[in-house]
This record gives C-alpha cells, sequence and structure tokens, in this order.
C-alpha cells in the first residue's frame, strides 16, 4: 500500500464517502466453506475495499449482534472488528494487514488512545500472527501516527514455521469426528491441546502458537492462542481474554461462542499437572483424568472464583451455566453424602476404574477428600470386587476447581 500524506488522505477518505453506489463488506461476506479456509481471499477482499473505493457502512445494533452471533467472514471468527465503525474497521485492517505483511511501519489515522486499543484488538482476534510481538513502538504526529511492530523472526523463517503450524492445524481438525455438535467441537479441541501441549515457564516463543503447536510446550499464552486459533480454523468464533489469577500472577485464555452463546474456556487450567494440588505423577492418571474439564465452557461467576478479568477492551457477557461439564454429568456435589456414595457406587458398576467429581463450597470439597483419605473408595472398591485381597487407591484434587479425582489400581 503506498503511504499518503495526511492532506491528501483526508482528500481521499473525503471523496470515499461521496462515491455514490458503495458495495457493503457486509453484502460480499462468504459463507461457513471459506470460513473455515480461514478466509485468505476474503482478507484481500477487505483489503482492497479498504484502500480502494468501496467503503463498508455502519450496522444498526441488531445488525452488528447477528454478524457477531452469525460468525461470517474471516473476520467474524474475529469479535473485536465487528464492534468497530467503518473507519476504524480501516485502520483495523491496516494493522492487521501490515502485521500480515511483516511492514516495518504502518501509518495510521488514529490518536495514540485508539491506536493502543486498536493494535489491542487485533492481536486478541488474531493468534495466527505468531511472528508478532505483544510490545511495539510508534511515533506521534499532529493528525496520525506511525506504528513500528515488533516481529520474532524472520519473513524466510515465518514461511517455514508456518508450514508447521498448520500441519498441527491439520492433525487436530482431523481428530473431530464428524456429526458432533458445536460444544463437541469445543471440547475435543480443548482435550487435543490439553493432551499434546506441557507447560514449561521456559519455553521459547512462549507468547504465541508457534511454542505450543509445533515445540509443544508453553505457558498459558500458547495454551489459549492454539485453542483459540483452531476454533477459529473450525469456524467458532473466539477471543483471547487476560487477567490475574490470585496468588499466581498474569493468565490468558479464551472466550468462545457456542451456540449464541459465550463461555470462558481456560485450556492452560485444563491440563492436570499444571495446577493439581496432589499428584504421583500425571502419568499414574488413567486417560480419562488427563483432562480437566472445569474450565471448560464456564459462566463469568465461575471463571471469577480464582481470578479477576481485565476490562481493558470490551468483553461479551457470559451468563449461562447450561454448559458446566460436572453439573452436565450429575457429578457436581453441594455436599458429602449418598449421592457421591451412589455416584461411587455407580462407576464401580460400570466397570470404572475412576472417578471424578465436583464440589460447590470448601466445607464438602475437604470432607470429601478426608473420606477418601480414610479409605470410604478403597472399601467401596472391595466390596465391589471380593476377589481381590487389596488394592492400590490413588487421589488427586485441584482447589481452584474443587475437583477431586480418584483411581484405583490391583
Amino acid at each position: 500500500m503506498k503511504k499518503r500524506n495526511s492532506g491528501c488522505c483526508f482528500l481521499f477518505l473525503c471523496l470515499l464517502f461521496l462515491l455514490p453506489g458503495l458495495i457493503l463488506i457486509k453484502d460480499r461476506l462468504p459463507d461457513q466453506e471459506t470460513i473455515k479456509k480461514h478466509g485468505e481471499d476474503l482478507h484481500q477482499q477487505i483489503h482492497h475495499l479498504v484502500n480502494g473505493v468501496k467503503v463498508p457502512k455502519k450496522e444498526s445494533e441488531e445488525e452488528k449482534q447477528e454478524l457477531l452471533t452469525a460468525g461470517q467472514g474471516s473476520n467474524g471468527c474475529s469479535y473485536y472488528y465487528w464492534l468497530l465503525d467503518e473507519e476504524s474497521r480501516a485502520e483495523y485492517m491496516k494493522i492487521l494487514d501490515g502485521l500480515q505483511d511483516m511492514k516495518e511501519e504502518i501509518d495510521l489515522f488514529l490518536d495514540e488512545e485508539e491506536t493502543v486499543k486498536i493494535v489491542k484488538m487485533v492481536l486478541a482476534d488474531h493468534p495466527e500472527l505468531f511472528w508478532t510481538e505483544a510490545s511495539y513502538h510508534y511515533t506521534v504526529y499532529k493528525d496520525w501516527i506511525r506504528l513500528k511492530p515488533v516481529y520474532t523472526c524472520s519473513p524466510e523463517e515465518k514461511e517455514e514455521r508456518a508450514v508447521a503450524v498448520e500441519a498441527t492445524v491439520q492433525e487436530a481438525l482431523q481428530s473431530i469426528p464428524e456429526g458432533l455438535s458445536s460444544y463437541e467441537h469445543i471440547k475435543t479441541l480443548f482435550s487435543y491441546v490439553v493432551n499434546t501441549v506441557s507447560y514449561d515457564l521456559d519455553a521459547p516463543d512462549n507468547q504465541n502458537i508457534y511454542s505450543s503447536m509445533v515445540n509443544r510446550v508453553s505457558v498459558c499464552t500458547g495454551y489459549a492462542k492454539e485453542l483459540q486459533y483452531l476454533l477459529q480454523r473450525d469456524g467458532i468464533q473466539a477471543l483471547l481474554v487476560e487477567g490475574e489469577v490470585v496468588d499466581r500472577g498474569p493468565h490468558a485464555w479464551i472466550i468462545v461462542l457456542c451456540d449464541g452463546k459465550y463461555y470462558h474456556v481456560d485450556p492452560t487450567f485444563g491440563d492436570p499437572s499444571y495446577t493439581e494440588d496432589s499428584m504421583e505423577s500425571m502419568d499414574s492418571l488413567p486417560p480419562e483424568l488427563q483432562v480437566d474439564y472445569a474450565f471448560l465452557c464456564c459462566d463469568d461467576q465461575e471463571i471469577s472464583r480464582d481470578r479477576s478479568i481485565s476490562r481493558e477492551l470490551e468483553l461479551p457477557v457470559c451468563d449461562s451455566r447450561d454448559l458446566l461439564y460436572y453439573p452436565m454429568h450429575g457429578t457436581c456435589f453441594d455436599s458429602y453424602g449418598e449421592e457421591v456414595l451412589v455416584s461411587l457406587q455407580d462407576s464401580l458398576e460400570r466397570g470404572e476404574n475412576f472417578w471424578e467429581g465436583q464440589f460447590t463450597n470448601e466445607e464438602a470439597f475437604e470432607t470429601m477428600i478426608a473420606k477418601m483419605q480414610d479409605g470410604v473408595y478403597a472399601n467401596l472398591v472391595l466390596a465391589n470386587n471380593p476377589y481381590m485381597e487389596s488394592v492400590l487407591c490413588r487421589m488427586s484434587y485441584r482447589t481452584e476447581s474443587r475437583v477431586v479425582k480418584m483411581w484405583y489400581e490391583q
């Protein structure tokens, strides 16, 4: 894109708004198949619209909500793009195109506050920009700003790494069986990330998807961005969220759109090895217990029990509790009592050598742990297996979610 001085650009923009018969971006949105191909063609179309003679119109609040809910277009999976008016979208696309092309300088007709906000929006919407640092430099002029991004690799390295990232994308998407619901797509990709990434504070490139998708070691940002990118490639809207976990510090996770409702999803906390309070070894857990689903599709209330959420950018309201994992599976309890024992017995009668459940309050959670340490589970196992002379029972638990997991070995 050619650079223009502020006077020329102002005249050019004035001419744009005077031109009749403008074509709307809204009318050029692709179908869901295009979304799953990541919408590269649409990015080029929008680039030409922004820099040519066609201008998107400002949608009404009703139309904007429809676009957000429908998740249309390559930016339909990008929450923040659709919150902006047409002028801000044009600057958003300049930033996105510039980062994709690894431009050294990007000229924007924004003030300093708007620049910081929209850059953050672009990065929250687009986890695929693994070659881009979250930090950057900029110079403020009278009517415009020159943005100077910081990149983590060369253009040649970017292309090589993109091939490796794409291989992981294909592997993950091919792991999803046909005929699943949107929720099951999210759950499958959530499990994929947890099962293929290990937490390591010293992992290189740990603020982007290259660490998690290629090196397979990362921190919370890598976990979150990988799941976000996989969901977007699967046609599901997702955005990055930042905050702080009590006694742990800064943290990142995502919000997803599932069947018209928004939910918090934290894949880092889905990895039992990350914050398990009582563990002998991750390898000792049965496969069925190696993913923690307590932080899959949570509402604002549930996710806020152990953390604060940054409100620097506008976030959608997550007020639905209909996809909380343990309540859905009948293993969420208000107290330790007969219901818990019945659930344990039912699990043993199904021939399972494992059990997990969640408790809604601290007293019930601590009582459950104490009862298991006293041998309640071991006694139930032996009573259901009279041929056993002894049994080795193990337990792990997580304070943040009040989830208790148990399994036994002969």
